[in-house]
């Protein structure tokens, strides 16, 4: 069965492309040897240290809660990794292996079984 699920939050992604694409990893099942710079990294709380162990593996991260005042927020836009929070409690529903498409300008996110 296909079917797809639209949220939206806030986006800080400098990019010259209209979209990011990737699947869907959740990090409690994220491990190093699965994960390729075309996986987006879905979390509900990004620390400090989320951002130096997946900065290298992911290419976006999605985030139920947070501000544009979150360490973990600041420290993943420093080290040039798009992030879209604020996406709420409807995030929880994704599953690692769901196909995903951010589109930059808008924050809009979709995500596909």
């Amino acid at each position: 069965m296909n079917y797809s699920l639209r949220l939206s939050g806030t986006p800080i992604i400098e990019s010259e492309s209209e979209f990011i694409e990737g699947f869907a990893i959740l990090t409690k099942e994220f491990t190093f040897k699965q994960v390729d710079k075309r996986i987006l990294v879905i979390n509900s709380k990004l620390t400090p240290r989320d951002v130096v162990d997946y900065a290298r593996h992911c290419d976006a991260i999605l985030l139920a809660q947070g501000s544009i005042t979150s360490h973990g927020v600041i420290m993943a836009v420093a080290y040039g990794i798009p992030v879209v929070f604020g996406i709420g409690a409807e995030l929880r529903k994704v599953e690692s292996g769901c196909k995903v498409k951010i589109f930059i300008q808008t924050g809009e996110i979709v995500i596909s079984w």
